[in-house]
């Protein structure tokens, strides 16, 4: 199936206000928008932002929490033909002074009270946007799908972030393939519980906002009370969210609230589990398992779970690709292999981006074939008998946290720059509920007086919260096997019987 042709978002939400502006665009925790609203408000935020500098080809830092305001904001950085490039509110001072300096942004928008200040005239308030009056007279930036969107930062194996560049024809070829897979109802109510700074929302975000539909933000009092979620629930069409925070929910006295027509899982490995109690809470409901790296705009496959008994085995598959999407699994050498054999999973298509200030071939996860651009996802999969995918698992060491990629040899260099720290291991426990979560053992100089709560303490200075591990064990030194490498399984016995 061919997705529709790919049309700028900013152009479709101009459409919308027009088209349908009493109906609504955005609904949060400070106010419900309709598209003529989102649309004035992008209008006067794209004027300040003018005003203040911003031009075609910048990049606009945001650090804000989800809110009306933050999605005005992002379309207004695009009338501007800027670039938005989310952050979370709460980054650590060095971990933001790095991304500032890969990224130089020519603003910085925050909600954050401490920024905005006289002395910091790079940070602006938020809610400054949205003051300006009058018609703007500067000439409005031509808009092309060419040009960057946003800029989304993912773990690094060497220690320093990798900018993921996503441009707008990337984000328009997803929406196409999504809807066009999803065939959502009209004027649908999609749920999002995911951080701006990470792409796991954009699925609902954007999926409504290029159908028409509306984009509930679930504030975090929302998001994190069962009883809560659940009766907010009974507003969405459809809802985008992780394995894991689902099934912190849905525990034994779940009221039982889902959203009326498709839950939509993605981010991390579906444990077969979780799909039983669901499918024994809603046996009607249309669940979707969704995969798709960063690097390929949110997603690139999607798996209907079947009616009837929910699976027994697992892994569960992420299905065929997307529509408009090319997804081959292929040996060391770059060659495809046959159905049930096992090799690395290569996407191609529209919606592969790039990374930041590196050309595809000064990269090997990219490459550029007969049939266009490919990414090397490092994913390890198969085509089962149904022609479905199915994951099994990676080529290198990283890791899925909570929805979030975590690059072990990143989190080990951070660590390792604690005074004190001669060697640092983390790794991956995975727990009886099929979850991954981090764990790090630690060798010390033997004079220093380290502990689990310097560590923590240290490590909430130098990266953001989903990096840092949540078991800690500590060893006078590192096993190792007798072919030198890492004895994994030996420190992940001790961690689940020592971890702190």
């Amino acid at each position: 199936m061919k997705p529709p042709a790919a049309r700028h978002l900013s152009t479709v939400i101009s459409a919308f206000g027009r088209s349908q502006p009493q109906a609504p665009a955005v609904a949060a925790h400070d106010g419900t928008l309709s598209y003529r609203d989102l649309e004035m408000a992008a209008t006067r935020a794209a004027a300040t932002l003018s005003g203040l500098g911003v031009a075609a080809g910048d990049n606009v830092m945001v650090m804000a929490d989800r809110s009306w305001r933050s999605i005005a904001a992002i379309a207004g950085i695009w009338k501007a033909g800027a670039a938005y490039v989310p952050v979370p509110p709460r980054t650590p001072a060095a971990w933001l002074a790095r991304l500032l300096r890969m990224i130089s942004p020519r603003l910085l928008l925050s909600d954050r009270p401490d920024l905005g200040r006289d002395d910091d005239p790079s940070a602006v308030r938020l809610d400054s946007l949205f003051t300006t009056t009058g018609a703007d007279s500067r000439p409005t930036p031509q808009l092309n799908l060419a040009d960057t969107a946003y800029v989304i930062f993912t773990s690094g194996s060497t220690g320093t972030p990798k900018g993921v560049v996503i441009s707008h024809g990337n984000l328009a070829s997803y929406c196409s393939a999504l809807l066009a897979f999803l065939r959502p109802l009209a004027a649908a109510s999609w749920g999002s519980v995911s951080p701006l700074w990470t792409d796991l929302g954009h699925t609902a975000i954007f999926g409504a906002l290029s159908s028409g539909g509306c984009a509930h933000l679930v504030d975090e009092d929302t998001y994190t009370s069962a009883r809560r979620f659940a009766r907010y629930c009974g507003n969405l069409d459809y809802l985008k969210i992780t394995p894991t925070h689902l099934w912190a929910l849905i525990g034994d006295d779940y009221p039982g609230g889902l959203p009326g027509s498709g839950l939509i899982l993605g981010g991390e490995p579906c444990p077969p589990g979780l799909i039983a109690q669901l499918k024994a809470m809603a046996p009607e409901l249309e669940i979707i398992n969704h995969y798709g790296p960063t690097e390929c705009t949110v997603g690139a496959a999607a798996y209907r779970i079947p009616p009837g008994p929910a699976p027994s085995s697992s892994p569960i598959p992420v299905g065929r690709p997307l529509p408009g999407v090319r997804i081959t699994v292929r040996d060391q050498a770059g060659r495809c292999v046959r159905n049930s054999e096992a090799g690395e999973l290569w996407i191609g298509g529209d919606t592969v981006g790039r990374y930041l200030d590196q050309a595809d071939t000064a990269d090997p996860a990219f490459s550029t074939r007969d049939a266009g651009r490919e990414y090397r996802t490092g994913d390890r999969g198969f085509l089962d008998e149904h022609g479905h995918l199915v994951l099994i698992g990676r080529q290198d060491r990283q890791l899925k946290v909570h929805g979030h990629r975590v690059e072990p040899a990143q989190v080990e260099a951070m660590l390792s720059l604690l005074p004190g720290v001669l060697r640092v291991a983390v790794l991956g426990l995975v727990g009886a509920d099929e979850l991954t979560e981090l764990a790090a053992v630690i060798v010390t100089d033997p004079g220093s007086a380290i502990t689990a709560d310097t560590v923590h303490a240290f490590a909430a200075e130098q990266m953001p919260e989903f990096m840092i591990p949540r078991h800690l064990a500590f060893r006078s030194s590192l096993p190792y096997q007798e072919n030198g490498k890492l004895d994994g399984r030996l420190l992940i016995s001790e961690i689940e019987g020592t971890a702190q």
